[in-house]
């Protein structure tokens, strides 16, 4: 009898014990995990951290290999596949991007980035319908998201849908009017639409914002030309071919492909005005 009252006395501080050594146990793995957590975690930023520096440098296969080696660290990071889809773009394997693009999708399906690099990836991959819902995915999500009305534009341009293009560029320059590449974009539009002195205004504001713009310049001279202000237009198309070579060639055949000025007279006659200005330009030379 008194053998068992020892043993019911003495089971409380054995467990008491017992209970003491488990918790210093689970405390022991507990600093185990947060250390190698720690660690992990460590790991991951300083390869995610050399990835975005060797992309910012274009060292685009070293870049994927230590965004590979960060992913298999940390599987749920967006960043990181937004990152690993635009290594993948730039260097032109697109079902890879669009994989990496896809789980981005799975992480954070509310994200605008995520959905407009969909959308340029589904573009190489000629998936124009697909590509526009991206843009439009993004837009829902962000619609101040001015580069996804761009690429939106330029997209519906290349698909010969000019006034639904220029209806997105609108809405690019009232976002972002301060940036020259938008203005020239709204300017083509509208030398398709043959709405020529409103390109010309475009094309203005295009060098205005970058006067080294010499596409902008060039497109000018067109429009004025479709106008009939052919005099105008030699002396742009004469000082650019002045100061960039290169484009006399372009000059020779600026509108071989262009049906609406190949069938017009004052084709004829713009060529014939260019002429005399550079030799008189050649002769004020000698």
């Amino acid at each position: 009898m008194a053998s068992k009252l020892l043993i019911v006395r003495l089971c409380p501080r054995i467990l008491q014990e017992a209970h003491k050594k488990v918790q210093r146990i689970i405390a022991i793995m507990k600093n185990k995990h947060k250390k190698l957590s720690q660690k992990t975690t460590t790991e991951f930023e300083t390869l995610f951290k050399q990835a975005k520096r060797l992309y910012r440098l274009q060292r685009y296969e070293k870049t994927l290999a230590k965004l590979d080696d960060a992913i298999q660290i940390e599987s749920n990071c967006l960043e990181a596949f937004l990152y690993q889809s635009n290594v993948l773009i730039a260097l032109g394997r697109y079902e890879e991007a669009l994989a990496s693009s896809d789980r981005a999708i799975q992480l954070e399906i509310d994200n605008p980035d995520v959905w407009y690099n969909r959308g340029i990836i589904l573009k190489h991959l000629n998936f124009f319908e697909e590509s526009l819902m991206s843009y439009d995915k993004a837009i829902e999500l962000k619609p101040d998201f001015y580069e996804a009305w761009y690429n939106k534009s330029t997209l519906l341009n290349q698909l010969e849908q000019h006034e639904e293009a220029l209806v997105c560029c609108e809405k690019v320059i009232q976002i972002a009017p301060d940036k020259y590449i938008h203005w020239y974009l709204h300017g083509l539009l509208l030398n398709f639409l043959n709405r020529y002195e409103e390109a010309i205004a475009s094309f203005d504001k295009t060098t205005l914002l970058n006067p080294k713009h010499v596409a902008a310049s060039w497109e000018r001279a067109k429009a004025l030309a479709k106008l009939g202000s052919l005099e105008e237009a030699a002396a742009i198309f004469a000082e650019l071919m002045e100061t960039n070579p290169s484009l006399l060639e372009k000059q020779l055949h600026v509108f071989s492909e262009d049906r609406s000025f190949l069938e017009n007279p004052e084709r004829d006659k713009l060529f014939k005005i260019l002429s005399e200005y550079l030799a008189s330009k050649e002769q004020n030379t000698q």
